[in-house]
């Protein structure tokens, strides 16, 4: 039986990863203005990246809409006018036989989120949808959902916090319908397999085990919420 380890390759569909080390989506807002377009400052970090042998890179958080992004300086894929340096951040990944997701992102609307009309969230899942069409456009070899660190889809998740009467509060139903109103776009090259959603745990509960020596340990079990 063969043997893997962290370097060995893999192919999901037509993507060959050709290791299992991933560079996690990781805001470079110091490399970024507060127009959210891709700088060639970013450009080059992610080809320095690209070099140094990582398997995959998740291209950080990017924001459907202006008024979504959790800093001024993030980038956007809020409109057509972001393809372009989106583009590049593809493509420079892609020259040293790396391939790329890109995770998509709104901060929401912390604990407001139950006072938000219906009609808003159906605007913003559109923006979502939007988004996934860019990232193709792009040259990106899949998706990442940002679903975690109490940002807009964490927010609908969570039962603190999602007391809403409407379809939405069904807690996992704007996280379904942007997989279903998307599965079209998914094929052998912009694949189904990489499109993953990032949750968080909201609440940590804490408890007492007994080790198999009998002795007591104090762990953290995660309490999704």
């Amino acid at each position: 039986m063969e043997k893997i380890n962290i370097f060995t390759d893999f192919k999901i569909k037509n993507i060959h990863i050709k290791n299992r080390i991933v560079l996690p989506p990781m805001v470079r807002f110091s490399l970024v203005k507060d127009d959210g377009y891709v700088t060639e400052d970013l450009i080059d970090w992610y080809g320095m990246i690209a070099r140094s042998g990582v398997g995959l890179i998740i291209v950080e958080a990017s924001a459907v809409e202006e008024s979504g992004k959790l800093r001024e300086n993030q980038i956007g894929i809020w409109n057509d006018s972001f393809i372009e340096g989106l583009t590049k951040v593809a493509n420079e990944i892609h020259k040293y036989d790396v391939p790329c997701m890109i995770q998509i992102h709104h901060a929401g609307f912390k604990d407001k989120i139950a006072e938000v009309p219906e009609e808003e969230l159906d605007r913003i899942l559109k923006l979502f949808e939007e988004a996934f069409i860019r990232a193709k456009k792009c040259g990106f070899d899949g998706i990442e959902i940002h679903g975690a660190h109490t940002y807009l889809i964490s927010q609908l998740n969570s039962k603190l916090w999602n007391k809403r009467t409407d379809k939405y509060g069904e807690r996992l139903y704007f996280s379904r319908k942007l997989i279903e109103n998307t599965r079209y776009l998914f094929d052998d090259n912009f694949i189904t397999r990489s499109m993953s959603v990032r949750f968080a745990w909201i609440k940590m509960k804490r408890t007492w085990r007994l080790s198999p020596k009998g002795m007591k340990i104090f762990v953290s079990l995660p309490q999704i919420q």
